[in-house]
Order: structure tokens, then C-alpha cells, then sequence
């Protein structure tokens, strides 16, 4: 099913389910924060792969010291990797909120 929009007297009426911008300065507050959040979600997504497959090589690595010790690196890089996202997420929301732009 398609969804449209109709516009009385130059009113648009928003489409259910589809996201509208205000325009104005606020416009671009919320373009940024879908983009932030889309950027952050492929972040964290990328950093739970990377410790799936660190975790897979540490028990498929059968005790074999340089394939443990490699799987281990894998896995603490990435829960350094997912401590960096989640502060800097922590950060531009801070620092959003304190100029008055809510990206998210």
C-alpha cells in the first residue's frame, strides 16, 4: 500500500509512519541526528560482529596459544571499540544539549 500526503490550502498533511521535518534551524538538528543514529547503529552492530567473531575463533581455536591469544585481542579491541561509541555517543549528546540541538 502506498502511502501520500495531501495538502489543503498549502497544509501539508503528513503520510502516517513517514517522518516530516519542521524546516528552520531545527531542520538541520534533526537531518544531523538521523544520520548520528544511523551512524551509531552500524557502529555497535559492526562491534557486536567483531566480538561474535572473536569469541567463535577463541572456541573453535582447540587451545592453540596464537589463535587464542589472537581471538582474545579480537574481543578486547572491540569492547574498547564499543566503550569509545558509546562515550562519544555520551559526548554529542552532552554537547548537543548544552548549544540546544537535540540529535537524539
Amino acid at each position: 500500500m502506498k502511502e501520500f500526503a495531501f495538502s489543503i490550502y498549502g497544509t501539508p498533511i503528513p503520510a502516517p509512519g513517514v517522518p516530516q521535518f519542521k524546516g528552520g534551524g531545527d531542520a538541520l538538528g534533526q537531518i544531523l541526528g538521523l544520520a548520528m543514529s544511523f551512524l551509531f547503529l552500524g557502529a555497535v552492530l559492526i562491534g557486536l560482529g567483531y566480538i561474535i567473531w572473536g569469541s567463535i575463533d577463541f572456541i573453535t581455536s582447540r587451545g592453540e596459544k596464537e589463535k587464542r591469544h589472537s581471538a582474545r585481542r579480537k574481543i578486547t579491541y572491540s569492547v574498547i571499540g564499543m566503550a569509545v561509541i558509546f562515550l562519544s555517543y555520551l559526548f554529542i549528546s552532552l554537547v548537543g544539549n548544552l548549544i540546544g540541538i537535540t540529535l537524539f
